[in-house]
């Protein structure tokens, strides 16, 4: 189109040369209101979005969802019409050149240029300092969190050295530190989450919880988090504060209280993912939709954590044939004194495992754990005391020696639930965060 109308100014201002003086003069006001019309590139805003998300992580717990969210976003950004930058799986080298890249562009782009960041994986703090924790960190001490992690703060100065007009960074990766149990001789300050940091001029940060808390990897296809920032993230007309604080009120109240997330703005003006003009939404219908809208879904969202075996029983009547009515059934069990079925998997788990083992070495069909402790050999009475206290609370739970695991960190003795199939591990792991708070699900192939 801009090649077109060169050449019909060309062949105007040729023509111009050939009139008297009266019609020249209005000939050149059409030439400069021609041109008026035409959007330059330092005029147009550029939306680009950098989405990265890891779960195949080499050296600790692996995440199910990350990789699956930044696919859902991903689809929901390009149907925005922004520029995606989409990244699954990333290390130390792939996570710097992906940010690179990113910022590069934003400044190519000019100052009207929009920004933004999402990143879900693993995250922690040490002293205060949030970091992000490429797949392929192998860290044993404290002091290789830095040497092999992205500092939060870099990211930040990055984009600030850009100095494009906003940013907007969403951080849904607040998950206890996975090193601090999985790791020999590692001692850091944070209890779980990220900490506080405050949005530079022009930008905002969104965690998907509040600082020091952690966040929910999902018992779906995708976050809680991730799920709510999609469908909400693509309503035309309404600005980022909007979005986020409905958002927040999704979360909060499908975790029950247990999530809340948290956001830090420091934006002049108003930005609408979406675009600020109202009408109608601009997307498809979001992949996995029809997860998200399940009744049974949404049902056990709501009374998962009941301990009323009415309500329970109740539930399974309701969706006899759903996974989660099993999951009711073993819950109910599990509240009757002196039963439990804590190594029984639902059937339907149960029989997924046996049809995949020994088809495949993929680490995803491989037995897991639940870990609810790890101690140096030369602490065994402190893991016997572990194992005793679980026991007194009716969880059926044993020692392993981690050296006879490869995925295990070698030199310990873990107290452990399982093994179970990956699925029902993530599940027994919702409820072992009960007793025990840095449990967490480790692959021991």
């Amino acid at each position: 189109m801009l090649f077109l109308l060169s050449l019909l100014l060309i062949f105007m201002f040729d023509w111009v040369k050939i009139m008297d003086d009266y019609f020249r003069k209005y000939a050149l006001l059409a030439c400069l209101f021609i041109l008026s019309l035409v959007p330059t590139s330092a005029n147009a805003e550029k939306r680009v979005a950098l989405l990265i998300g890891n779960s195949a992580y080499q050296h600790t717990v692996p995440l199910p969802n990350p990789a699956n969210d930044v696919r859902l976003l991903a689809s929901v950004f390009r149907a925005l019409d922004y520029e995606v930058l989409e990244y699954r799986d990333v290390g130390y080298i792939g996570l710097k050149k992906a940010i690179r890249t990113f910022t590069t562009k934003l400044g190519e782009y000019g100052p009207q240029a929009v920004g933004f960041v999402y990143y879900a994986g693993h995250g922690l703090q040490v002293g205060g300092i949030n970091y992000l924790v490429p797949v392929d960190a192998d860290i044993e001490k404290e002091a290789d969190i830095s040497l092999y992690s992205i500092e939060t703060n870099a990211l930040m100065q990055g984009l600030t050295s850009v100095g494009n007009r906003l940013n907007v960074i969403v951080l849904d990766s607040c998950r206890n530190n996975p090193f601090k149990r999985a790791s020999r001789g590692l001692s850091v300050e944070s209890s779980g989450g990220l900490a506080r940091m405050d949005a530079p001029s022009g930008s905002l940060i969104a965690y998907s919880t509040s600082p020091g808390h952690v966040a929910e990897d999902g018992d779906g296809d995708n976050s809680p988090f991730t799920r709510a920032l999609a469908q909400e993230i693509s309503r035309p007309g309404i600005g980022i504060e909007i979005v986020l604080k409905r958002v927040r009120q999704q979360v909060f109240g499908q975790s029950a209280g247990r999530q809340l997330p948290w956001s830090s703005s420091s934006i002049i003006g108003e930005f609408c993912p979406a675009g600020c003009a109202a009408g109608p939404a601009r997307v498809s219908p979001l992949p996995g939709a029809a997860k998200i809208t399940d009744p049974a879904h949404q049902a056990w969202l709501t009374i998962k954590d009941s301990k009323n075996r009415r309500i329970l029983r109740s539930f399974s009547k309701r969706y006899p044939k759903s996974l989660y009515a099993e999951f009711a059934r073993i819950t109910m069990d599990e509240l009757k004194p002196g039963k439990s079925r804590t190594h029984a998997a639902p059937v339907a788990l149960k029989n997924r495992e046996l049809r995949t083992l020994g088809k495949t070495e993929n680490e995803e069909h491989g037995r897991f754990f639940v870990i609810m402790g790890s101690f140096p050999k030369i602490a065994l009475p402190r893991a016997n005391k572990r194992l005793a206290q679980l026991h007194d609370k009716n969880i059926k739970s044993h020692i392993i020696d981690t050296n006879n695991y490869p995925n295990l960190t070698d030199g310990l003795y873990a107290v452990v639930m399982g093994p179970y199939n990956r699925d029902y591990a993530i599940f027994k792991n919702i409820k072992a965060k009960q007793l025990v708070p840095d449990a967490y699900v480790k692959s021991g192939r």
